[in-house]
Order: C-alpha cells, then sequence, then structure tokens
C-alpha cells in the first residue's frame, strides 16, 4: 500500500473520522455516561503511536511503542501547545494502559468533554492528585499536530523513509496474523488455500476497518467450508475442557455439562457459544 492511499484510508478515514464523530456525541438525559470521552482518547493514544512510528528516523519495528508514541508526542503534539511537554509519561502509564487493558483509567485521572480549559488541570481531591484531561481539546490539538505531519511529508526524503516504515508496519502484521490462523485454526489452512487457488481475487494486505465490501478485495469462505471449520474447532474445545470466556477457564464438570447438552441438540451449539467461538 503506498504512502498515499495508507493515510487517506487509515489516517484521514478510520482514524479522523472516528474522531470527529464521536466528538459529537452528548450523553442522553438521565444517562451518566455516552460522551464517548475513554473512546476518544482511547482512540487518540494509539495513534501517535502509529504516527510517531511511522515517522521517527529508523525503520519501524512492532516492539517500540512507548518510544514512538513519546516521539511523535514531543516532536508533533508539542509543537502545537507547549503545555504537553513532560505529561507523556503520564498519558501513557495511567491513560494508555488504563484504556487499553481494562477500559478505564487508572484513579487520578478525570476525563471532560468541550471543557478546554479544563485540559491538563492539576487539582486535589482527598489528598489526592488528580489531573484532567478534556478529550475534544486533546482531539483538536492533534488534529492540528497532523497538519504539521502533512506539511513536513512534502520533503520528499521523509516520505520515502514513512513509506518505508508502512511497508515494515504491514509485513510485519501480516506475518503475525499468519502466525496466529495457523497455530489456532490448523484445519482451515487448506480449505482457505484451495478456495484461494480457485478464485481470481488477491488477499488484502489492506486494514479493513468499516470500509465498504466493495472497496476491498475479499474471498469469501463458504458455509460449508466455515461449518465444518466451527465443527473441529467445537471438537477440540470438548476434547480439551478449556473454553476461554473473559478470563475463566471451562471446568472438566462444565464442559461434560456442555458436551451432553451439545448431545441433546444434535451437537448444534446453544447461541451462546456460537457467538463465543
Amino acid at each position: 500500500m503506498d504512502r498515499a492511499e495508507f493515510f487517506s484510508r487509515i489516517i484521514d478515514g478510520y482514524l479522523f473520522c472516528d474522531l470527529n464523530n464521536m466528538s459529537k456525541l452528548d450523553q442522553k438525559k438521565g444517562e451518566n455516561g455516552g460522551a464517548a470521552g475513554y473512546p476518544m482518547i482511547a482512540t487518540i493514544i494509539p495513534a501517535m503511536e502509529l504516527m510517531g512510528g511511522l515517522l521517527q528516523p529508523k525503520p519501524y519495528t512492532d516492539k517500540e511503542d512507548r518510544a514512538y508514541f513519546k516521539f511523535y508526542w514531543e516532536k508533533y503534539l508539542s509543537e502545537i501547545d507547549g503545555i504537553y511537554l513532560g505529561f507523556d509519561d503520564i498519558f501513557y502509564e495511567l491513560i494508555r494502559h488504563g484504556t487499553a487493558h481494562t477500559f478505564i483509567t487508572k484513579i487520578g485521572i478525570s476525563v471532560t468533554k468541550r471543557q478546554p480549559n479544563e485540559n491538563l488541570h492539576i487539582y486535589q481531591e482527598n489528598g489526592h492528585i488528580m489531573l484532567n484531561v478534556d478529550c475534544t481539546r486533546l482531539y483538536k490539538d492533534f488534529r492540528k499536530s497532523y497538519t504539521l505531519v502533512k506539511r513536513k511529508l512534502r520533503n520528499k526524503s521523509l516520505a520515502k523513509h514513512v513509506q518505508n516504515n508502512i511497508d515494515l508496519l504491514l509485513k510485519q502484521s501480516r506475518e503475525k496474523s499468519d502466525t496466529a490462523f495457523i497455530k489456532y485454526l490448523p484445519q482451515a489452512l487448506n480449505k482457505v488455500g484451495a478456495l484461494q487457488s480457485q478464485s481470481s481475487s488477491s488477499s488484502t494486505t489492506i486494514p479493513s476497518g468499516i470500509a465498504p465490501l466493495n472497496t476491498q478485495t475479499t474471498t469469501y469462505i463458504p458455509d460449508s467450508v466455515r461449518n465444518d471449520m466451527l465443527k473441529n474447532m467445537r471438537s477440540a474445545i470438548l476434547t480439551n475442557a478449556s473454553v476461554v470466556s473473559g478470563a475463566s477457564l471451562m471446568s472438566e464438570e462444565s464442559a461434560k455439562s456442555l458436551k451432553r447438552s451439545l448431545d441433546e441438540h444434535n451437537n448444534e451449539p446453544p447461541a451462546s457459544l456460537s457467538a463465543m467461538i
């Protein structure tokens, strides 16, 4: 994928269209949430990691996320407003880690919306230090920093470097996906290979996001093949008695109970199992 298409589809499209739509959301009467404060922040921070990884001067690797975030924070976001300097570690440890792993920020962070003067406001609550982030102010400053990115990409040397990093990012992403599919869906490998050999379509290396299907090159797996794959997966689940749901493991007793239930329903799984696998 060339740089122009990557930025048009992934950054201008998926990223900033999502953020723009989220920025317009408001809490409805009677609700104590729903304004997408956490989702906005949880989108902005990894986007900075992504762009920092593409823009920083070394070849891209997927093992330097924190360094990439810091690079973008200091070289681009803080160029828009110096108020952000020095806050990168707080954002990464208390906001990024919190929203990435548990949806919520760590305690000590509050989030407002459309209160720009409250952005990066430090205060005390019950004797503890607190930091407030206004998600719409952060979004607008991030968007301004992206304008700076596009201006710097007029430099042909930087543009070429970014293209090389895009190629590395997509290559590493494809390799990880292939490894995971082979490991966790080995029974599907020959089926999919046979289907692709019969199809004139070529597989895509473009992350799909929410793009309309007619913009992508897609090979469909027929229901008969998909059902065979699911049947093999169900069999493996019941044999190993290790169904994973959230952070819990199914006990042997529960697995036996599930097997009895499947037998009673002619091996058709309950809706909850279908959704889970």
